[in-house]
C-alpha cells in the first residue's frame, strides 16, 4: 500500500506546483483564455481526487501531470490510435517477464543471504556473482509490474499523444503544442497523425542496459518519477537558490529526497550514497581526461563494466529488507566495491594536483 501513498502523494504535490508556478505560455494550445496556458484554473475537489486515484489499483500507478488528465479528458485521442495493439504488445512482455522471473526464482532465492552455508561453503567470489540473477530477477519483476500498470493506461487510450509532440514520460508533449489543439478542432487531421504511448514507458531499455555511465542508466529508470524529482525538487528549489549553486550540493540534495522517498533505511542509504559517488566519479574523470574524442569506445566500454559491477554490487539492498542480513553479505565481500570507489577517488584527487602544480 504505501508504494500507492506515494504515488498519490506526487500527484498532489505535482499539482499544487503546477498551478502556483506559472509556466512558459504556449501558443494555440487550446482555444481558451489566453493566460490559460500561464495559469492553470483551480480544479474543484472532485476533480482532484479523480486525478489522485485515476488508474491506481495495480501496483501504485505511474506518475503524471494534471495537464495529461486534462488532455485525457477534453481531448482524447483513443477514437483514432491503435491502443489495443500497444495493450496486447505489454501484456505479451509482462507474461514473458513473468516466465522468466518464475524460472529464475526456481533456481535463485534471497533466502541464500540469509544462510549460514552461503557464507562457509561458497567464496567470496561466488558470492559476489550469484547477485547477477537476483538483478536480472529484480529488474523482470519490476518491468513485469509497470507493463501491467501501464497496460491499463493504453487500453483505455490515456497516454496517446502525436508522434510529433515528442511526449516525454511523466511529463507529456514537449514540443509542437499546436498540434493537439488542430487535432481536437479537426477530425481528419487527427487520423493523419503518427501516435504512441511513450508518456507512459517507465524504463528506458538501451540505457538500462548499455549505459555507459551509471547517470544514463539512472535516467531510464522509473522515469516518470525522474521527471517528478527534476520539474518540482530540482528545478524549482535548488536553480532557484541563488546561494546553492554547487553541482555536489545539488545532486546530494537530489539523493537525500529520494532517500528519504524510499525509505531512509540502511540498505536505502547504502544505494544513495553509493551512487551519489560513482556518478561524480564518472564526471571527475570525464574532466580529466577526453572521454568523448577518439579514446570514446574505451572510455564508454570501461564506464559500462564499472556501471555494471556496481549494480550488482547493490544487489542485496535491491532485494532485501533486513539490514542485519545486508551488512553480513557485504562484511563477507570485505566492501570491496567501497575500496575500490575510494581509491578511484585518492587518484582522481592526485591527478588534480598534479595539474595544478
Amino acid at each position: 500500500m504505501i508504494g500507492i501513498f506515494q504515488i498519490i502523494a506526487l500527484r498532489l504535490v505535482g499539482l499544487a506546483c503546477e498551478l502556483s508556478i506559472p509556466e512558459k505560455p504556449r501558443s494555440n494550445y487550446r482555444e481558451t483564455t489566453p493566460n490559460e496556458a500561464e495559469v492553470m484554473p483551480v480544479p474543484e475537489a472532485v476533480d482532484i481526487l479523480a486525478y489522485a486515484y485515476y488508474f491506481i489499483g495495480i501496483h501504485k500507478g505511474t506518475y503524471y501531470r494534471w495537464r495529461i488528465f486534462q488532455d485525457h479528458l477534453n481531448a482524447p485521442f483513443s477514437s483514432v490510435g491503435d491502443c489495443r495493439i500497444v495493450t496486447e504488445e505489454k501484456i505479451k512482455k509482462a507474461i514473458l517477464c513473468a516466465v522468466g522471473y518464475m524460472m529464475l526464482r526456481s533456481r535463485f532465492n534471497t533466502h541464500m543471504y540469509e544462510e549460514n552455508r552461503f557464507y562457509t561453503h561458497f567464496g567470496t567470489d561466488y558470492r559476489y556473482l550469484f547477485n547477477i540473477p537476483l538483478l536480472l530477477m529484480f529488474y523482470l519483476n519490476t518491468e513485469m509490474i509497470a507493463l501491467l500498470g501501464t497496460a491499463v493506461c493504453t487500453e483505455s487510450g490515456f497516454g496517446l499523444y502525436p508522434v510529433k509532440c515528442a511526449p516525454l514520460p511523466g511529463s507529456g508533449p514537449s514540443t509542437h503544442y499546436s498540434v493537439i489543439n488542430l487535432i481536437t478542432k479537426t477530425p481528419d487531421a487527427a487520423s493523419e497523425q503518427e501516435y504512441n504511448v511513450q508518456m507512459l514507458n517507465s524504463f528506458e531499455i538501451e540505457k538500462l542496459i548499455l549505459g555507459p555511465k551509471m547517470k544514463d542508466t539512472m535516467r531510464g529508470w522509473d522515469m516518470s518519477i525522474r521527471y517528478w524529482y527534476w520539474a518540482y525538487a530540482y528545478r524549482k528549489f535548488i536553480k532557484a537558490n541563488k546561494q546553492v549553486r554547487q553541482v555536489l550540493v545539488e545532486s546530494a540534495f537530489s539523493f537525500m529526497l529520494w532517500t528519504l522517498w524510499c525509505g531512509p533505511s540502511i540498505p536505502q542509504i547504502i544505494i544513495s550514497t553509493t551512487l551519489w559517488v560513482i556518478i561524480h566519479l564518472e564526471s571527475e574523470y570525464s574532466a580529466l581526461y577526453d572521454t568523448e574524442g577518439s579514446m570514446k569506445l574505451p572510455w564508454d566500454i570501461g564506464f559500462s563494466i564499472m556501471r555494471m559491477f556496481c549494480l550488482l554490487y547493490l544487489t542485496p539492498c535491491f532485494v532485501v529488507d533486513d539490514t542485519g542480513v545486508v551488512l553480513r553479505y557485504y562484511n563477507s565481500i570485505y566492501w570491496m566495491f567501497h575500496i575500490i570507489l575510494f581509491v578511484l577517488m585518492f587518484i582522481a584527487v592526485i591527478i588534480f594536483k598534479s595539474r595544478g602544480d
